[in-house]
């Protein structure tokens, strides 16, 4: 396996992570459809996860961990909404 196979120093490769990243997806919609039953629609939180019109930037995020800028969170959170497997 190539160094271009892996997303950085000491992660996983990329494909992998992209099967991570479904897998936590679903479990999250079937943990929702355990909790809310009918009322969960994961068509509907897909959609809700990529949806920044609204959001006020009005107050200042801390972080505990190095800060995600706001072009990369909305490009992580948009991918894993449309990542159908």
């Amino acid at each position: 396996m190539s160094q271009g196979d892996f997303s950085g120093p000491g992660q996983m490769p990329a494909a992998d992570q992209g099967h991570v990243r479904s897998s936590m997806m679903m479990q999250i919609a079937q943990k929702a459809d355990e909790i809310f039953g009918q009322l969960f629609s994961e068509k509907l939180f897909r959609a809700q996860l990529c949806y920044f019109k609204d959001i006020d930037y009005a107050e200042e995020v801390e972080y505990l961990i190095q800060a995600v800028s706001d072009s990369e969170l909305k490009n992580f959170l948009t991918e894993q909404a449309t990542d159908i497997l």
